[in-house]
């Protein structure tokens, strides 16, 4: 099995994805336990932007009883990536509780607070972020965001000049710093 699995991933990276997709998906049906090849499959669809897919396999994988701490992240971010803002909070809390010292994991908490509207609790969640990682851009963004949204402009332009001082060719910081400095 170990060299089929060896050849898809080697498909894929060489681009036949709909050709190594399929035949991970044939795999996976011919032996639904192999972990190995539902989590290559899963990885597949989601570098391919087929999140419902990826999500679907991913909780196929997931046991609650010992989580994995790359499957509960990846199905917080296929759902995030899927605009189920709640779906991914819940499992970005879960993996954040159980996995406290990723930045990434408290970043995606914090942004789908925002896109939550529960401004708060996203600033709380970017916060534990840029502690665990300062350089970590999404951090310092979702929290400049927060913090408009709360009315802390000058929170916000720091915010935003600190991920401008990471990306300093990033428009949209860029932009959303004028136009808290404008409006203050």
């Amino acid at each position: 099995m170990k060299p089929n699995i060896d050849a898809l991933k080697k498909d894929f990276r060489e681009g036949r994805h709909a050709q190594a997709i399929a035949q991970a998906e044939a795999l996976s049906s011919q032996n639904p336990s192999n972990v190995e090849v539902k989590r290559l499959c899963a990885t597949m669809h989601a570098m391919v932007r087929n999140y419902a897919r990826a999500l679907e396999l991913l909780l196929q994988l997931r046991d609650p009883s010992k989580e994995n701490p790359d499957i509960l992240f990846n199905i917080a971010m296929c759902q995030k990536e899927l605009k189920n803002f709640e779906g991914a909070q819940e499992y970005f809390k879960v993996f954040t509780e159980k996995f406290g010292g990723s930045a990434d994991g408290w970043a995606g908490l914090a942004e789908c607070s925002l896109q939550l509207g529960q401004f708060s609790q996203a600033t709380q969640a970017a916060d534990r972020a840029i502690a665990i990682d300062p350089s970590l851009l999404t951090a310092w963004t979702v929290r400049g965001d927060s913090f408009n949204q709360l009315g802390k402009v000058q929170e916000a332009v720091a915010d935003y000049q600190a991920a401008l001082a990471l990306a300093p060719g990033d428009a949209e910081t860029l932009q959303k710093a004028t136009v808290c400095l404008l409006d203050s």
